[in-house]
């Protein structure tokens, strides 16, 4: 019978002992959280965070919401498919007892006539931002109430959003996903410049700056949109957008 002896434990680093004297964790970790084999390379950030774990938000925690929001702004004009409505009230349905009925969604997107000709198939979807290297869980929970929620925009018309997707998030494949594909919720995910460095490990994209993401992904399940500048692909499939439409929010 086969006896697996092990892999020695690594000597940590002069920089791993300079965090650990600083009280930064060094837990590391990859995928969903599982503690890596001795020896194993990795990519820590300087909060002791493997910036590739889906379970927490894209980007660094110095990557406030503020800064992501604008980007996330920047990118919908940019694509301008959608009309735009932003910090919306609104009301929960179906509260728990002794839950506030009041909530307010960051994003609202309606597809211009032109996205759902190519084949648009989130309906009307909110946005929840949060910042940079920000664990998902709380959000999440906050987004079920969104989807049981109906907000006001303009001329008392209300709207229910068929999707919620979360930004900036790649999503996961663990339990959470499998509730978030059951509540309607999902993930919109900045797309990276193609000629972007992967790490040689992961396979990943390195990590490039808010303003460097030249589209969005929106996927929940296998409902998926890839949208950049003048070009959408749905379900795999790549189309070319008219050029020089005033749709969407300007």
């Amino acid at each position: 019978q086969h006896v697996h002896q092990g892999t020695p434990a690594r000597v940590p680093s002069e920089e791993e002992e300079r965090r650990k004297g600083s009280g930064v964790s060094l837990e590391i970790t990859w995928g969903h959280g599982m503690p890596l084999e001795p020896n194993t390379p990795t990519v820590v950030n300087q909060y002791g965070l493997d910036p590739y774990r889906d379970d927490y938000t894209m980007g660094e925690r110095t990557d406030d919401e503020t800064t992501l929001v604008a980007r996330l702004d920047e990118l919908l004009k940019e694509c301008g498919q959608f009309q735009v409505w932003r910090e919306v009230p609104g009301h929960l349905m179906h509260p728990m007892p002794g839950q506030s009925t009041a909530v307010r969604i960051d994003r609202l997107l309606r597809p211009s006539n032109a996205l759902i000709a190519q084949g648009w198939k989130f309906g009307v979807i909110g946005i929840e931002a949060k910042r940079g290297g920000e664990k998902v869980g709380p959000a999440l929970a906050q987004m079920v109430d969104y989807r049981r929620s109906l907000f006001s925009i303009d001329g008392g018309i209300t709207l229910h959003p068929s999707y919620v997707l979360l930004w900036p998030w790649r999503g996961n494949g663990g339990p959470s996903w499998s509730q978030c594909i059951q509540q309607r919720l999902g993930a919109a995910t900045p797309v990276h410049p193609s000629s972007a460095e992967r790490d040689p490990f992961t396979g990943h994209q390195v990590a490039v700056r808010p303003s460097d993401w030249d589209g969005i992904n929106f996927r929940s399940g296998d409902t998926f949109a890839q949208l950049r500048p003048g070009r959408v692909i749905i379900s795999n499939e790549q189309r070319v957008l008219a050029q020089g439409r005033k749709t969407g929010s300007r």
